[in-house]
């Protein structure tokens, strides 16, 4: 019996598992989209406004002299 090439031997995935990894792409790609969309609530509370866009986010330190 001659072997089979690699990946040959592979399960052909079900319909359900199939269906469940489609659904998971379209709900990211809605995820997404609600992201990039200048409208979405939730990028403008992440965006920082103009006048602290060249302020540095780390905490300040107080060095003793």
């Amino acid at each position: 019996v001659p072997e089979s090439p690699l990946g040959a031997n592979r399960a052909i995935p079900n319909p359900c598992a199939m269906a469940a990894a489609e659904q998971e792409q379209q709900h990211f790609y809605l995820l997404l989209g609600n992201l990039l969309s200048p409208d979405n609530a939730v990028r403008k509370q992440a965006e920082v406004p103009r006048k602290f866009a060249g302020a540095s986010l780390e905490p300040r330190r107080f060095v003793r002299g």
